[in-house]
C-alpha cells in the first residue's frame, strides 16, 4: 500500500496545473464555509422579501445543527475536485503512463488500488479540513453547548466522507471510459445535472433512491426544509455503488488495451 501511495504522489510531484487546481480547491471550501453566515444574512438582510427575514435569525454556524448545514453546503464542491480527477486519469491515458507504467511491472490491479488510494486521500484531505472548519465556527459561534450537541450530528461528516468518495468514483470511471478530458468532464456533468435527475423523476417512487447520485445526495438532505437524520439504507446503497464503481473498473482495466 505505503509502495503505491508513494508511485501515486511520485506522479504528482511535478504535476504544477494539478497543485494549483487542488489548493484553489481547497482555499475556496475553507473560504465558503467560513463566510456562508455572512454571505446569506446579507442576502437576507438586503435583498431578501421581508416574508422570508426570519432566516436571519438562524445561526448556520452553532452546534450540533452546523453538522448537517456546512456538509450539505461543501458538497457543491464536489464536482470540483471530480473535475481534477477526471483530468488527471485522462492525462494518464493520453501521455500513456498506464501503459508504461504496465511495462515496468506494476500489474493492472495495482494501478487500480494505487487509484483508489488516491481517491481516498483526496476525499481524507477534504474531509478533514471540513471538520476542522466545523468544528472551529462551532466552538466560536454557538453560546452555549455541551460534548453531548457537539457530536450529535458529527456522523454527517463521515456521510459527506462517503459522498464524495462516491462522486469521485463517477468521475473516474468515466475519465478511464472516454480519456478525453472536455468529453468526460461533459459527460459527467451531463449526467449528474440531467440525465439522471430526469430518470428519477419518471422513475416509480420506490426506486428513486436507488439511483447513484440520488443515493449519495440523499444521505445529506436538504437541511433547510427538514432536518433528517442519515439513513442507514442510504448509506448501504452508497457503499454499493462505490464498490460496484469499483468493479467496473476492474473489468475495464482488465479487458481493455490499455
Amino acid at each position: 500500500m505505503k509502495r503505491l501511495i508513494s508511485l501515486e504522489f511520485h506522479k504528482l510531484r511535478g504535476h504544477r496545473s494539478f497543485w494549483v487546481l487542488f489548493g484553489l480547491y481547497l482555499i475556496t471550501l475553507l473560504l465558503t464555509i467560513l463566510a456562508f453566515q455572512g454571505i446569506l444574512n446579507g442576502f437576507f438582510q438586503d435583498e431578501a422579501p421581508k416574508a422570508m427575514s426570519g432566516l436571519l435569525s438562524w445561526d448556520l454556524n452553532a452546534f450540533p445543527d452546523n453538522w448537517h448545514y456546512l456538509t450539505w453546503l461543501a458538497g457543491f464542491f464536489h464536482y470540483t475536485l471530480a473535475v481534477i480527477v477526471i483530468i488527471l486519469i485522462c492525462n494518464e491515458f493520453s501521455y500513456r503512463t498506464v501503459r508504461q507504467n504496465i511495462i515496468d511491472g506494476l500489474s493492472r490491479t495495482e494501478f487500480l488500488m494505487g487509484k483508489f488510494l488516491m481517491l481516498l486521500i483526496f476525499a481524507a484531505v477534504s474531509t478533514i479540513l471540513l471538520f476542522a472548519s466545523i468544528m472551529f465556527l462551532g466552538l466560536t459561534s454557538s453560546t452555549a453547548f455541551s460534548g453531548g450537541e457537539i457530536v450529535e450530528k458529527m456522523p454527517f461528516i463521515l456521510a459527506f466522507f462517503l459522498q464524495l468518495v462516491g462522486y469521485l468514483m463517477v468521475a473516474f470511471l468515466i475519465g478511464m471510459l472516454v480519456r478525453r478530458v472536455g468529453i468526460a468532464i461533459g459527460i459527467f456533468f451531463i449526467y449528474a445535472w440531467f440525465l439522471e435527475k430526469v430518470a428519477v423523476y419518471y422513475a416509480p417512487e420506490a426506486t428513486e433512491r436507488f439511483f447513484p447520485i440520488n443515493a449519495m445526495n440523499n444521505m445529506i438532505n436538504f437541511p433547510f426544509t427538514t432536518m433528517e437524520p442519515i439513513q442507514l439504507l442510504d448509506v448501504g446503497i452508497s457503499v454499493f455503488y462505490v464498490l460496484a464503481l469499483l468493479g467496473a473498473a476492474y473489468l475495464f482495466l482488465m479487458r481493455r488495451d490499455l
